[in-house]
């Protein structure tokens, strides 16, 4: 037998919102949906999400049967062979992470910017001229 007090979460109301109709929060809802994926920003956190997600359950399901099943590996060896992607991926966030420090301490940060800015030119020009269009960057 669970309280209103083991899931707080389900029975609060926020003080705003207390009141309102329904349909007028529905529509609130729907209008910060639409925010949210005007976003290039937060598209692009959906996207870098759902690759995580997708990288996740490919190494934690799939990727260790088929080591067991099509390479002979015994369940200990495929466990540790399935481990070493998420270990290289922990040390790889880490280390980004000390390099754009030190970019960033270093006032490098600027030059990496403009370099995404020229990237992206270039493949704008670049598209431009595979479709026959002309105009200005």
């Amino acid at each position: 037998m669970t309280s209103g007090r083991a899931v707080p979460w389900s029975t609060w109301t926020p003080p705003r919102l207390r009141g309102r109709s329904r349909g007028k929060f529905r529509g609130e809802a729907w209008t910060a949906i639409k925010l949210l994926l005007r976003s290039g920003m937060m598209l692009g956190i959906f996207l870098g999400q759902y690759c995580i997600s997708t990288l996740t359950y490919f190494f934690l399901t799939w990727f260790p049967v088929y080591l067991v099943q099509q390479r002979g590996m015994s369940i200990l060896k495929a466990g540790l062979v399935a481990s070493i992607p998420a270990l290289c991926g922990f040390a790889g966030g880490v280390l980004g992470g000390v390099f754009s420090d030190a970019l960033l301490r270093g006032g490098v940060a600027e030059c990496v910017f403009s370099g995404f800015q020229t990237c992206q030119k270039l493949a704008r020009l670049f598209a431009n001229a595979n479709t026959g269009q002309t105009g200005g960057l």
